[in-house]
């Protein structure tokens, strides 16, 4: 990721970010001073667990932070029964644990969210190998067993209790402000006050499964909300449609009824205003009888609304991920996945055992949190975690050379702590693309600089983290490139493919049945995917996919967006003798198997829109520019 990019995706500030920084920075802080004043170990573990434990809401936070304690339990347990029964026995133990470490490697590739558990598992049992290299006596072995899932809970139970304090974490206010969200959006394009920014279609596929998952969560821990279930459906589904309809507006180039659009515009920021303030009273109903139809129709949402009757959600399902992957036994992608972390771990942990280098058992740690699925996840996590490390150790360094002599109270080394804890909070409540190097930040400062009970001093120790670090990031990298190298081209090549047929078949089906919902949760999809192939080494000659570095996936991505939204207002002006989107659909189906089977464009003619349409020439213009992967020359009729 270019520097430009991260100053945008660092600088982006949105009241939903400060107020999880805010939380994040307060549970760290309050780990610090109850770890250092008891004098508990393992203060680093405590950190982490609380940048992966601090969910988007409360009630995510207080379910996954009780599936991290059972999960350690048992992770931990075993461990100390592998110990107890192999401790006079160093390559049983290593096997043991290793085959353990293998099968958490893939469960947490095939359970989705949930193999977040695993991943825990995985980085305990590799962190339990470090033990009996310290010491020799199995007591102490097994009591830095029992404070490591100690700290664990209590991190957790901190976290949870810190969240709990701001309201801002409760299910029924984050529901009230996504959907004042999308009441600005819609308005705003209706009357634009300044540069619109992002897709409508974009936001609404981002806010849905947001918005589904908060009403469910409000509803079951909030009464107010509960007695009001209907009224708050009602009004999150008139706030979707309403984004939707005016972005359709937004586009029409021959739209001149800005009158009547301004004023919607003014009852939408006040149904903004409201909802914001968690306030249900009906506004007042006002009579709009606009000459453009899709104002008309926005119009007769708000008095269905203003009326009391329930409004229904835009047609079509988020898409819902199964617990498990499908093919998660019959795919080996997933084996190959954890047999090279588990080889990448392995090799670290002989350097590590040959050279009795206590300083470096990061080298490890580094391999299983790099350890991503594609290739090009995995190259973007060690570039974050390499560039958090080394801010971790810039700060640690000036904290103990220039700030350290001068404290001699625990309430300096909190404010001396406090902007550091505060900047890796910002940047881990950020983007996906950032978000990990914060997590790093705060959990190797807290590594270098916060591991003793007194003055750090000894720059040598922080040092030898610093190679581990960089060490074990080097291995896990050459090992995932080398062996059977994981790209995400095959699977963004696929993605498109479902984009475009998505939109085939939107154009196909009628105005009661066609939803765009689908073809917005497509471009996320292959959005990300394109993120992570960028990270990707395109350049090196052993990538099976150089040529994915030519691939016009933005501009792709961008004509789908359009395209839908052309579509959809093109449809509101069509007659019924009007066949045109019915023989684009089935170009656009053509052009879909073109991108699954990299074969040629489709030979029939790109077919001419009804010029009468307003939405006419744009839709026309957008089909022809359609690229192929291999070339960026224009499709041109007939082609």
């Amino acid at each position: 990721m270019s520097a430009r990019s991260w100053r945008v995706q660092a600088s982006e500030v949105s009241s939903e970010r400060c107020h999880a920084a805010l939380r994040i920075t307060l549970s760290c802080l309050v780990m610090t001073l109850l770890f250092l004043s008891l004098q508990l170990p393992f203060l680093a573990v405590a950190i982490i667990v609380v940048f992966y434990v601090t969910q988007k809401n409360v009630v995510l936070t207080a379910g996954i932070g009780l599936g991290f304690i059972v999960v350690a339990l048992f992770a931990l347990g075993g461990m100390l029964l592998i110990i107890k029964y192999t401790y006079d026995y160093p390559l049983i133990r290593l096997v043991a644990s290793l085959f353990l470490f293998f099968w958490a490697m893939f469960f947490m590739r095939v359970l989705g969210k949930l193999g977040l558990a695993f991943f825990v598992v995985a980085l305990v049992l590799i962190y339990a190998q470090t033990f009996p290299s310290m010491t020799g006596e199995s007591e102490i072995i097994v009591r830095l067993i029992l404070w490591l899932w100690m700290s664990m809970v209590i991190a957790i139970g901190v976290t949870v209790l810190v969240n709990a304090c701001f309201i801002q974490a409760y299910p029924h206010y984050q529901f009230a402000q996504q959907v004042a969200d999308l009441y600005e959006q819609a308005a705003d394009r209706l009357q634009p006050t300044q540069a619109i920014k992002g897709h409508a279609g974009i936001i609404i596929a981002e806010h849905l499964s947001q918005i589904q998952t908060l009403f469910t969560l409000a509803s079951l821990t909030n009464s107010g909300f509960q007695k009001n279930k209907e009224s708050w459906c009602s009004l999150s589904n008139m706030a979707m449609r309403c984004s939707e309809l005016a972005e359709i507006y937004r586009l029409n180039p021959d739209k001149n009824d800005s009158g009547h659009a301004a004023t919607l515009a003014h009852c939408l920021r006040q149904l903004a205003g409201q909802t914001r303030r968690r306030q249900l009273s009906t506004p007042t109903s006002i009579e709009i009888i606009a000459e453009d139809p899709i104002l008309t129709e926005i119009s007769t949402l708000y008095h269905q609304f203003t009326r009391g009757r329930s409004i229904a959600a835009p047609p079509g399902e988020t898409e819902k991920l199964p617990v498990m992957a499908a093919d998660a036994w019959r795919n080996p992608v997933y084996l190959q996945f954890a047999l090279k972390t588990l080889l990448a771990s392995f090799i670290c942990y002989l350097f590590y055992t040959a050279t009795a280098w206590q300083g470096v058992h990061t080298i490890m740690l580094s391999c299983v949190i790099v350890a991503q699925p594609g290739l090009g996840a995995t190259y973007q996590k060690a570039g974050l975690r390499i560039i958090g490390a080394f801010a971790a150790a810039a700060a640690a360094v000036g904290c103990m050379v220039f700030i350290q002599p001068h404290l001699d109270t625990i309430v300096g080394l909190l404010l001396m702590c406090l902007p550091i804890f505060a900047l890796s909070a910002w940047l881990a409540a950020g983007s996906e693309r950032i978000a990990y190097a914060g997590i790093q930040l705060g959990f190797t400062f807290a590594l270098l600089f916060l591991s003793g009970f007194g003055p750090m001093s000894n720059l040598t120790e922080l040092r030898d983290r610093m190679i581990g670090i960089v060490l074990g990031v080097i291995v896990a990298s050459l090992v995932y490139l080398y062996l059977w190298p994981d790209s995400d081209a095959p699977r963004l090549r696929g993605k498109m493919a479902t984009l475009y047929r998505q939109l085939s078949r939107y154009f196909a089906h009628s105005a009661q049945q066609a939803t765009s919902l689908p073809i917005y949760q497509s471009v996320e999809q292959v959005t990300a995917l394109a993120t992570r192939l960028h990270a990707e080494p395109l350049g090196s000659t052993t990538h099976p996919y150089q040529d994915a570095a030519r691939w016009p996936i933005e501009q792709s991505v961008d004509l789908a967006q359009q395209l839908a939204v052309l579509a959809t207002g093109y449809r509101y002006y069509a007659d019924s003798e009007d066949y045109f989107l019915t023989d684009a659909a089935t170009w656009l189906e053509d052009y879909a198997t073109h991108l699954a089977k990299q074969g040629e464009y489709p030979v029939r003619a790109i077919p001419y829109p009804d010029k009468h349409n307003p939405y006419a020439t744009e839709l026309g213009n957008a089909l022809r520019r359609l690229t192929a992967f291999q070339t960026t020359q224009e499709v041109s009729d007939g082609a």
